[in-house]
């Protein structure tokens, strides 16, 4: 078993080429170099050239370029301990270097570290999230009790309706992120059209986004097959729009762009709104963590994201370049079956 192992590297942000100041043996052992050829190099090069990091090239170079904070998850392994690689990416506070943190670990130790704050989250969850639609239901069914007009009937049955949807979202929410160390990818998934898929999820999502806050969907003219599940891939879709719909609590648009290359496709969900400080940006993907408490939602949306992005053995990254500046998140997804 992987017990982890983290290291880091630091690069001058003042360089053209944002050359590695100082790194450790452990980083150099995950990015699979020798120490001295990392050392005095490109810190864009380092992520241009390492097949590890290689799925989050365009979001690592955004971050770098930007001087954002950048949280990524990157899955290893599929076997019964969820082994993941974490790259961070951090401005210092004077701005004059940028800290590279990567860390490789198994999932079951770090859940089990926070295994009594979920359990305080999912309380949260059943009090408050659930309890909201349940009161719903049993209000409107108490109605139709003692009225049965036409009118009274067909909002009721819709209220109803509506509420038990949301209910069984949550429910499978809180399945999936109590289930993320033991995720399988649906290794028999027929091949679908994800270009296809973002369209139809960003239509659907008006039914849940508020009237304020729109969708511009952008995709390349690539190939966008690949094997999948498509009902939870649309599942991460609408819980990354409704994540970005409440980082825009004056209105505003959202944009979710898709690009394709060889082997990967990348999907982009970037929002201009209240955006993320860097301690925020890493704690995203953490299952029932809200940046703000005070906020409407159950917490377990961008757990749910990482997990299913995961068992379609594909990676996830969040960044901002800070607060009121917007923010990124992004998933990429492997073309081609393992």
């Amino acid at each position: 078993m992987d017990h982890g192992v983290s290291g880091h590297l630091i690069a001058a942000a003042e360089s053209p080429d944002y050359l590695v100041i100082d790194a450790d043996m452990a980083v150099a052992e995950l990015l699979g170099l020798p120490l001295d050829s990392v050392l005095g190099a490109s810190l864009l090069a380092v992520i241009e050239t390492n097949a590890a990091l290689r799925p989050l090239q365009c979001s690592l170079h955004a971050a770098v370029r930007t001087h954002a904070a950048c949280n990524a998850l990157v899955r290893l392994a599929s076997d019964e301990h969820v082994v993941e690689r974490r790259i961070s990416v951090a401005p210092s506070p004077s701005g004059d270097a940028l800290r590279l943190n990567i860390t490789r670990s198994p999932m079951t130790p770090e859940r089990s570290a926070d295994q009594p704050a979920q359990l305080d989250a999912i309380v949260d969850v059943i009090s408050h999230a659930l309890r909201s639609p349940l009161n719903t239901t049993l209000t409107w069914a108490s109605l139709l009790e003692l009225d049965h007009s036409p009118a009274t009937v067909e909002k009721a049955s819709a209220v109803i309706r509506e509420s038990v949807k949301t209910q069984a979202r949550l429910i499978d929410d809180l399945v999936d992120v109590s289930r993320a160390d033991t995720v399988r990818r649906p290794s028999d998934a027929p091949p679908i059209d994800m270009g296809e898929l973002l369209i139809r999820a960003a239509a659907d999502a008006r039914a849940f986004l508020p009237p304020n806050v729109a969708v511009d969907t952008v995709v390349d003219r690539g190939n966008h097959r690949l094997p999948g599940d498509p009902d939870r891939l649309e599942r991460v879709v609408h819980h990354l729009l409704r994540n970005a719909a409440n980082a825009l609590p004056d209105g505003g648009t959202v944009v979710v762009t898709l690009v394709t290359d060889s082997d990967r496709l990348t999907v982009d969900v970037a929002d201009n709104g209240i955006g993320m400080s860097a301690a925020e940006v890493g704690q995203t993907f953490r299952p029932f963590w809200r940046a703000d408490r005070r906020r409407s939602g159950a917490g377990v949306g961008l757990g749910v994201v990482r997990t299913i992005v995961a068992q379609h053995s594909g990676c996830v990254c969040a960044r901002s370049a800070g607060i009121g500046l917007g923010s990124t998140f992004t998933f990429t997804l492997p073309t081609r079956r393992a």
